[in-house]
């Protein structure tokens, strides 16, 4: 699962370098990541947890940035 985790992390980034050396328009990168959601979500390999964050945390700039 980790080697899959960092491969998964680095196909992250590679859509993000390439839109940020125009290479990639904006609108195809977020296809591109909303379908590697999706197919890690069907994977198991993220998983959704609802939380519900406080006061702190919503008010903690890091949470935003």
């Amino acid at each position: 699962m980790q080697n899959l985790h960092a491969e998964s992390v680095e196909h992250i980034f590679q859509i993000l370098n390439d839109v940020k050396a125009e290479q990639l328009p904006v609108s195809d990168a977020v296809d591109s990541l909303a379908y590697w959601f999706h197919e890690a979500f069907e994977r198991g390999e993220i998983g959704v947890e609802k939380t519900v964050p406080d006061d702190e945390q919503i008010n903690d700039e890091g949470m935003w940035t």
